[in-house]
């Protein structure tokens, strides 16, 4: 799913970079894609009634429960209450994400219920103006937010903004922030410009992992014409069937065209329609509408999930080399995949386009906002955005956070501490495109409309159609 203030640089990439890199001497090239673990691991101390704990757990090192968490009494004061959190988190990241709070809810009694949905996005604005939202919603576009803050249901957090600051930035407290107003915290990051392939494979062969763009579809050819296919594709998303086609034209657009562009183009200054988008479409076209290339055809990849297990097992069987996707993929392999390069699957940077644009990468993000006013589901806000669960969730893989305060041992993938190794290599990072936009657009219009491309619907069509869906 689209986990995705259109003021990115390097702040953002900045955050990500502190939050993901770590110090450790690990010399592990490659890790295990393993099956979540609902226990707590690793102990907790208490200190100045603040609990830390580098692995997350919810008891202290002599095996009492914590005195707080988060900044939360676990005085009893909330036992018994429930609160409800829907997202667009499904399977492996939703169990992941569950065990997460696990801490907080024996801290302090709130039960904590979870709803993963394929149609996330119609289902929150459903509920919403039907007056029966859930309690908390993880919202994966700013653009959707802002949307959801015009019906009046969203609760502003204002007293969260100087944390967040302290933990995130201050650009991350701007893509929270709807009319001057902070209304959601981040609650996760992601890495998105990068390319899955299968390194022993590669090595077989005698491929090289492409410099640039050119040497992407000369690789690409080269594999064609040794008989094989080159890329897995995969769009499908339920009601939000098509974003992983915005993630391939945001790479374009970046490294085509540069960050002003693609700023520019956020705001509507460039249009969709515009020629250089244009150009940047037909370039996504001569990989993802190429019949040559693509594992199952063309007119599959409309149907075929973006996290489904025939890409995981075509990657690692060598049914496709290649499949652009960002860092949570990795929650798609099965058990006991090696990650890495010296692993059964790795990444590689998105190449680059245009050499001035040499090191742009693109990322995105989840933002976590309230929908009922009361001290329990305010406390669960409040500690998705903790350092207490940042660490926690960390250490349980398959995430990055925007917190700069987390303890760097929670990353004890060295896997992704080598893709944290980009984040500190990029000169430019931008915030997804299509999560910026009015949701109308980037998840509305854009979503539809290049799933329609894909199955032959001309470029022009697409664009003019996309851009005649801005908000007047």
């Amino acid at each position: 799913m689209k986990h995705r203030m259109r003021v990115a640089g390097l702040v953002a990439a900045t955050a990500l970079m502190a939050a993901a890199c770590g110090s450790d001497s690990k010399s592990a090239t490659s890790s295990t894609a393993a099956p979540v673990t609902t226990a707590a691991a690793g102990a907790a101390t208490t200190v100045a009634g603040t609990d830390t704990t580098a692995a997350g757990s919810a008891t202290t090192a002599g095996g009492a429960a914590p005195t707080s968490l988060a900044g939360h009494a676990c005085d009893g004061s909330l036992k018994g209450k429930t609160v409800t959190i829907t997202s667009s988190i499904r399977d492996t990241e939703a169990e992941k994400l569950v065990s997460s709070w696990k801490p907080f809810e024996d801290c302090t009694g709130v039960t904590i219920k979870h709803t993963g949905s394929a149609t996330f996005e119609d289902d929150i604005k459903t509920s919403v103006q039907g007056g029966n939202p859930p309690d908390l919603a993880i919202v994966p576009q700013p653009g959707l937010l802002a949307t959801l803050v015009k019906s009046g249901k969203v609760v502003a957090r204002d007293d969260l903004k100087d944390s967040v600051t302290t933990n995130n930035g201050s650009s991350w407290v701007g893509y929270g922030t709807v009319d001057g107003k902070f209304y959601a915290p981040p609650v996760g990051a992601n890495l998105k410009s990068l390319v899955w392939y299968n390194p022993a494979l590669f090595a077989s062969k005698g491929y090289t992992i492409p410099a640039s763009f050119a040497d992407l579809i000369t690789l690409s050819d080269k594999i064609v014409a040794d008989g094989g296919k080159p890329w897995c594709a995969g769009i499908e998303s339920g009601n939000a069937t098509g974003w992983p086609a915005t993630d391939w034209l945001e790479e374009v657009v970046l490294s085509n065209d540069g960050p002003q562009v693609y700023d520019d183009w956020i705001s509507n200054k460039v249009a969709f329609n515009d020629s250089k988008i244009a150009k940047d479409l037909d370039l996504v076209g001569s990989i993802l509408k190429n019949e040559k290339y693509i594992y199952g055809g063309v007119q599959s990849i409309a149907t075929t999930a973006f996290g489904d297990a025939t890409i995981a097992n075509g990657l690692i069987d060598g049914k496709c080399y290649m499949y652009q996707m960002a860092n949570f993929f990795s929650n798609n392999f099965p058990a006991g995949t090696t990650l890495g390069p010296d692993g059964k699957v790795s990444t590689f940077p998105f190449p680059t386009i245009n050499p001035a644009n040499a090191g742009a990468i693109e990322g995105g993000g989840e933002f976590v906002a309230a929908l009922r006013d009361a001290p329990e589901v305010l406390a669960v806000q409040d500690y998705t955005t903790s350092v207490d669960f940042a660490n926690r969730r960390a250490a349980l893989g398959g995430w990055f956070t925007s917190n700069k305060n987390i303890d760097v041992s929670a990353y004890a993938d060295p896997f992704e501490k080598g893709l944290a190794e980009q984040l500190k290599a990029a000169t430019v990072f931008r915030f997804d495109a299509s999560d910026l936009m009015p949701s109308a657009v980037g998840s509305g219009a854009e979503w539809k409309q290049l799933t329609a491309w894909i199955t032959g619907q001309s470029t022009k069509d697409t664009l003019d159609t996309i851009q005649a869906a801005w908000p007047s």
